[in-house]
């Protein structure tokens, strides 16, 4: 009964829409270009006056589209299951897992104090099926935080972001105000050219087991057929044949859970890992997305503190399938 809350919150996600609000025209002049959905990308003319992009029809001047910011890559609202396959918990025993992740773009607001707001909703779970002969193991970590962002955009293709992510990281057990996380990070954006940007920032996450998460890299799109992201803490790839679209991924993750304390139980969990993957995302019409991922977990550890101390536990590679479904880019 304690995946009910997490299945129906997923199927939440697949049901909910979000209205997003459209930038203001600026009166530019407008050059279509054909993007890889097959709908017209409107790139204007340079103007003196500030045009700004519409989430509605696509109109991103040329010298401010960025390839992080602008360019449709993930669905707008998704829910993915994954089963991890056996895994040794630093001894002869062993436990499958099972992930359960979803993402809900709740809005999107213009112009507030010269910049944009975006609220999100992200879910992502890890459920163990067994103990694996370990005293710390939960029955289940929860993240789900609200995940806000604050952009400002300026005229030479620069753009600096500030986000939070405040919610709840912790076996849901462990009831309490530890229960309650608040990820901070600062983000500048850079536009070189409309098929090229680069990311600098940090992630801060306050009372976690690594305090500081690097964010940066580049994302590259040369043409409507690939795109490339090459990036910490996630690279991905995608090469776009129509409907279909072919992807890989190489992603590090380090998310520290509260835990209830007390007894033999840590006062905090953190699971730390490195995922390869690749896979199929196909377009079943213009409101639905779906996806299949294989993939294999790398140099994947669980360290427990709390009163006794602090303790690793090495977790060994196994393999992962995970499928996905969503609406539309």
């Amino acid at each position: 009964m304690r995946l009910l809350p997490l299945f129906v919150l997923a199927g939440s996600l697949l049901l909910c829409r979000t209205a997003v609000a459209g930038w203001e025209d600026d009166g530019a002049t407008d050059a279509p270009a054909t993007g890889r959905t097959g709908i017209q990308r409107k790139i204007p003319a340079p103007s003196s006056t500030s045009a700004r992009p519409s989430a509605a029809t696509g109109t991103i001047p040329a010298d401010i589209y960025s390839q992080f910011l602008d360019a449709p890559v993930d669905p707008v609202y998704w829910a993915s299951l994954a089963y991890v396959g056996p895994t040794q918990f630093g001894g002869d025993e062993s436990a499958s897992m099972v992930e359960l992740d979803g993402f809900w773009r709740l809005a999107v607001y213009r112009d507030v104090l010269l910049g944009d707001v975006d609220l999100n909703l992200s879910l992502h779970s890890v459920i163990f099926a067994g103990s694996a002969g370990q005293d710390v193991l939960p029955a289940m970590l929860v993240a789900l935080p609200l995940d806000a962002g604050w952009r400002w955009r300026f005229v030479d293709g620069a753009s600096f972001e500030v986000r939070a992510k405040p919610g709840i990281y912790a076996d849901p057990a462990a009831a309490g105000l530890g229960m309650f996380g608040l990820p901070l990070s600062v983000a500048w954006y850079r536009t070189v050219s409309p098929d090229l940007s680069i990311m600098a920032g940090v992630e801060l996450r306050p009372g976690w087991d690594q305090f500081a998460m690097p964010l940066i890299g580049a994302a590259w799109e040369p043409n409507d057929a690939l795109r490339l992201e090459l990036a910490l803490p996630r690279s991905r790839g995608f090469v776009y044949l129509g409907p279909v679209t072919l992807l890989g991924a190489i992603e590090w993750r380090n998310t520290t859970f509260a835990m209830s304390g007390g007894g033999n139980e840590p006062d905090s969990l953190t699971m730390n890992d490195v995922l390869l993957s690749g896979g199929v995302r196909v377009a079943a019409g213009d409101q639905l997305t779906l996806g299949a991922e294989l993939g294999v977990f790398l140099d994947r550890t669980m360290t427990a503190e709390g009163e006794a101390g602090e303790g690793d536990i090495d977790l060994s590679n196994a393999m992962f399938l995970r499928l996905s479904v969503g609406g539309p880019l």
